[in-house]
């Protein structure tokens, strides 16, 4: 196929889901392009979560600009097993994005510390060259994320389909896995986006695993009591109004209704362990 089937393609996602035409617009069809192909093939390996899954799933907001998956058995096999693990999971994905004139390629692959998972960085050149008017403002290629981690001892997955196209079928981390990994996440990283995922979960009367909070954090004695102490004093140091530029949310006024920390620590102090 050549990349005028792409451009079709892309086509019919703004007509079908009314999204602007835009650089978000095309890095969005490409990550739900990814999900096609891994719903198509049957990929179960990878289990989709981060801000994807928030936003394709949960429908979020908030855009996300890399794409996080987990894979089961990654911590039980040896480092340089768990390179081939990951190419072997990915490769069928990049094969298939080029027979619809989606050209990508892999220009750095990082471990993360501990070598629980890989960071691998794309440049999706073609996308530029198809569609030049939506990047007039992009110096340079399309580049992305695919993050790479454990599921851990603990952690649910279950079957989902994104809201824009029900057709397809999906491996997530389930919800009160995902919502205690954004918890800890908070704790771990000092990321506006954690918050705002957690705070999302908690607006939705989701309950989180504690046993997966205190896996991630590695502290097994760890209560409810004191995770919500922990978490209160990290939206006081987060520094709302100065970070919060760092939401990719579609408006001022988004961004703008999350600053209030008096409102986050209200909202910490309503989540409840399931």
């Amino acid at each position: 196929m050549s990349e005028f089937a792409a451009q079709i393609r892309y086509r019919e996602f703004v007509r079908r889901t009314g999204r602007d035409e835009s650089s978000d617009s095309v890095r969005e069809f490409l990550h739900l392009e990814i999900l096609r192909i891994i719903s198509a093939q049957e990929m179960r390996g990878l289990i989709l979560h981060g801000g994807c899954k928030m936003r394709y799933i949960d429908g979020s907001p908030r855009y996300s600009m890399d794409m996080d998956f987990s894979l089961s058995n990654f911590l039980n096999i040896q480092k340089k097993d768990r390179e081939v693990m990951v190419h072997h999971a990915l490769d069928p994905v990049i094969r298939e994005l080029g027979n619809v004139g989606i050209k990508i390629n892999c220009v750095r692959e990082q471990w993360h510390r501990g070598d629980i998972g890989m960071k691998l960085c794309f440049k999706a050149n073609t996308l530029k060259e198809m569609f030049p008017r939506l990047f007039v403002d992009h110096p340079g290629d399309i580049n992305f994320n695919i993050d790479i981690d454990a599921l851990l001892p603990g952690e649910r997955v279950q079957v989902s389909s994104p809201i824009t196209d029900r057709s397809l079928q999906i491996l997530v981390l389930e919800d009160s896995s995902h919502m205690a990994r954004k918890a800890a996440a908070v704790l771990l990283r000092k990321q506006l986006r954690d918050l705002y995922d957690l705070d999302m979960y908690i607006n939705r009367g989701v309950r989180y695993d504690l046993e997966v909070v205190r896996t991630r954090l590695r502290m097994p004695n760890l209560t409810h009591e004191e995770l919500e102490r922990l978490l209160c004093e990290r939206v006081h140091e987060l520094d709302l109004r100065k970070r919060v530029h760092q939401l990719h949310l579609p408006s001022e006024s988004a961004r703008m209704s999350f600053i209030e920390p008096s409102e986050r620590i209200a909202n910490i102090r309503n989540m409840r362990p399931h």
